[in-house]
């Protein structure tokens, strides 16, 4: 049977689950579970809680008009670790925007890479990526790699709960992407920049039983597979929270450094 149509849940009150999440996961129905906690963990829908000293800090989320208009969302957990010489690595998956305001079938991804820095020991970052553009969302519909800030412009995603009222209509002045990243429950401003992601086709054989596109996952020929419930409904939660009046509206590159760039 293929892993696609498996039952699949999420557990939004563990708050192990919810915050610590497996860089290195082997199947696409665990990168749907981390995906369903990360965008929970980076919206409205969490910015008050705070289980055992991980919630997110009130007034730091992606703006929800942001995330309802765009074309696709990227997500990836990314491990960076070393001395010095530090690599990274890290698993996650994508989605585009269907014609009908829904979420198409996820496709798989991964990144690695090796820079230098002054780091000693590790971290654990989750990131969204927001496909502002459909040629965001086209970058990774091939078969090959894309480079962010390279092939696809890049930028850090403003925060607030009230950023989104300063979007304009259509496609100008907004970034072609915009990251945000999460760590031990805060916004932590790391750029992706630079950074190198694939697409993972033998995950995407494993889960849904045949060799399959990415592109055809992109652009909706795949049905919307049932192990991928848990993520659609989180977006539905997250893309359904309002926006209160007079919140705080904040660049992320104006918060905590990190060690992960």
């Amino acid at each position: 049977m293929s892993n696609s149509i498996r039952e699949n849940h999420i557990d939004p009150n563990s708050a192990l689950e919810r915050h610590v999440h497996n860089p290195f996961s082997t199947t696409l129905g665990a990168c749907v579970r981390k995906a369903a906690h990360t965008i929970l963990n980076m919206t409205d829908t969490h910015t008050t809680d705070h289980i055992n000293g991980m919630g997110v800090v009130k007034d730091q989320s992606i703006p929800i008009e942001y995330l309802r208009r765009a074309r696709g969302l990227a997500f990836l957990t990314v491990a960076k670790m070393g001395f010095v010489l530090a690599g990274k690595a890290g698993t996650g998956l994508v989605v585009a925007r269907r014609p009908d305001g829904g979420w198409t079938a996820p496709s798989a991804i991964a990144t690695v890479g090796v820079n230098w820095g002054l780091l000693i020991g590790g971290e654990i970052t989750d990131y969204v990526i927001l496909l502002n553009t459909q040629k965001a969302v086209e970058a990774f519909s091939g078969r090959g790699q894309v480079t962010l800030g390279a092939e696809l412009g890049a930028a850090l995603g403003p925060v607030g709960r009230n950023a989104g009222g300063n979007l304009a209509l259509g496609d100008g002045g907004v970034a072609p992407t915009y990251t945000y990243s999460h760590s031990k429950g805060l916004f932590v401003g790391v750029s992706l920049e630079g950074t190198v992601i694939a697409a993972r086709a033998d995950m995407n054989q494993k889960f849904y039983g045949q060799p399959v596109l990415a592109s055809n996952l992109l652009n909706g020929v795949v049905p919307n597979p049932r192990a991928a419930q848990p993520l659609y409904d989180a977006l539905e939660t997250a893309c359904a929270a309002q926006a209160p009046r007079n919140a705080i509206t904040e660049r992320v590159g104006n918060l905590s450094d990190s060690i992960l760039s």
